[in-house]
């Protein structure tokens, strides 16, 4: 066997492995973010179509896991011994349709943070500039693809994932400047939960802006699918795993609504200790503020 088909072997179709054995434990992580969010009563509480998204993350994100176990499974049993029939796989309808799978479930993440911004904003035209761009960076991926003709797909991985890094930093910038525009308006209490929500939302999305700044730089690295270089298996590993930790952001950021609310009512049940006792007033709306129950649907 020719040396660049056997590093291509080691490097592509081994790291392969390695990221569908990461995206596994992404997904386990994943499942308890479900969990939580069920054990917190958002599956009732929630708006409907938010309700309806959170049902169709965990469809993709089971589908696309268990699909890349169905492929290393050919892969290793079907192809064992069958080095030739393992590398003309590589360019087959299976192992494109798994990258497609990864930007679907991308997209899919990317959607709710836009919305996010326009329930915080109300400015419609930012968050559909922001899907615009999420659109542009998901029809340049689809360029990537091994079988996709582009024998050298540097320049659409370039575009992609740039968008990918650019999308989401002024996602995440927007969101934080009308939170903190907010909070200069906002009385004490409601300006800490303003800051609460933006501490969320700069730890959701520096994972994923980090996970595809790693893959646009050693998707540069890479001269192309074939190159067999170490860069090529840094690439597909975080690649696969990219689609994981954006929908870990999204969950992460609904389950975040009830510690911030509990620490909001703590905050105010602190100040309220602090004035004068005895008001038959303030006794009300003490005791209505402790068994308060209401909805989080706003809270994000």
């Amino acid at each position: 066997m020719s040396s660049p088909a056997q590093k291509f072997i080691n490097e592509a179709l081994g790291a392969f492995d390695l990221a569908v054995c990461g995206a596994l434990v992404l997904q386990g992580v994943l499942c308890a973010q479900f969990a939580r969010y069920a054990a917190n009563g958002y599956h009732r509480t929630d708006l409907p179509f938010l309700r309806a998204w959170v049902a169709g993350l965990l469809v993709l994100t089971l589908g696309k896991n268990a699909y890349g176990v169905a492929l290393i499974q050919v892969k290793n049993t079907t192809h064992y011994g069958n080095l030739p029939a393992a590398l003309a796989a590589w360019e087959s309808v299976q192992y494109d349709t798994n990258f497609f799978l990864n930007l679907v479930v991308t997209f899919y993440a990317q959607l709710f943070f836009c919305w996010r911004l326009w329930t915080l904003s109300r400015k419609l035209w930012l968050s559909l500039s922001m899907a615009l761009l999420f659109v542009v960076a998901l029809i340049c991926g689809v360029f990537t693809v091994p079988s996709g003709g582009m024998r050298d797909p540097v320049r659409w991985n370039a575009a992609n994932f740039s968008l990918y890094f650019v999308a989401d930093s002024a996602l995440c910038g927007s969101t934080i400047f009308f939170l903190l525009s907010r909070s200069d308006e906002a009385f004490r209490s409601t300006a800490s939960t303003l800051h609460r929500i933006a501490a969320v939302t700069i730890q959701s999305a520096a994972p994923a802006a980090l996970c595809a700044l790693v893959v646009l730089a050693s998707s540069q690295a890479a001269p192309n699918y074939y190159s067999g270089s170490a860069a090529l298996a840094v690439t597909l590993v975080a690649n696969n795993v990219l689609p994981l930790v954006y929908a870990f952001a999204a969950l992460w950021t609904l389950n975040a609504r009830r510690a911030i609310r509990d620490a909001m009512l703590r905050e105010r049940e602190g100040q309220a200790e602090t004035l004068a006792s005895g008001s038959r007033g303030e006794v009300s709306w003490r005791r209505s503020l402790t068994t308060r129950t209401g909805t989080d649907a706003h809270v994000v």
